[in-house]
């Protein structure tokens, strides 16, 4: 089974002293850690409206939207809770490789072969969250239960309190993925971005003449 957690504004969760603190622990020391620190110890920002400009307000937690190094530190700031899932046990292996928690910038995968394996997994991450003032985004997190069977089994996955909504499909970092795997339902939905595409292109004057015939029936 899958599960998708997905962070609330996750770079802006970022705790600077907590970040020099890992960094330090990571051996990033000398000019690199000072670097970052010139970045961010002692941050101001103002807002300007109308012509007229707040007074400066200390910054005292986010990584820059969009700076080169931002996802970079983010991924620092969690790496500790990484490693605890990963430490644990409970995720999927391939061979000898652990594969249980695949992350992509502030989305967190969690992959376990049971709902047992997959809630410890999950407790780990809400409380690592907990203590270093990470929020996740309940209502955009999703479980899938991977079946051949014609309709997943119903499992119970809590977030501390607060259940995580079953789905039958999610789609991560651009791919899709139903809860049965078959390709058929992946090359449908390609089908369809497909024809949404070309709906667009001939809004603007582009038919389906200068497609290839072929391409053309196909899509349609």
């Amino acid at each position: 089974m899958w599960q998708v957690l997905t962070k609330k504004a996750a770079f802006d969760t970022v705790r600077f002293r907590a970040l020099f603190l890992k960094l330090g622990r990571l051996g990033l020391t000398g000019q690199f850690l000072r670097l970052v620190v010139s970045l961010y110890d002692n941050l101001k920002s103002v807002v300007r409206t109308s012509g007229s400009t707040s007074a400066p307000i200390m910054v005292k937690r986010s990584v820059r939207q969009g700076g080169v190094l931002s996802t970079v530190l983010y991924l620092v700031y969690v790496n500790d809770m990484l490693n605890e899932i990963q430490s644990s046990g409970c995720g999927t292996k391939v061979m000898s490789l652990c594969c249980g928690n695949p992350t992509f910038a502030d989305d967190i995968s969690l992959l376990a072969l049971t709902p047992w394996h997959l809630q410890k997994m999950v407790d780990i991450v809400f409380c690592y969250c907990k203590q270093w003032n990470v929020s996740i985004n309940v209502e955009k997190s999703s479980v899938t239960v991977f079946t051949k069977s014609r309709s997943q089994p119903s499992v119970n996955i809590m977030y501390g309190d607060r259940p995580i909504k079953q789905t039958d499909s999610f789609v991560h970092l651009g791919i899709y993925y139903p809860y049965n795997l078959k390709n058929s339902d992946k090359i449908n939905q390609r089908l369809q971005k497909a024809k949404n595409a070309l709906f667009s292109l001939s809004a603007q004057g582009v038919h389906a003449q200068g497609v290839n015939p072929l391409v053309s029936a196909d899509l349609y």
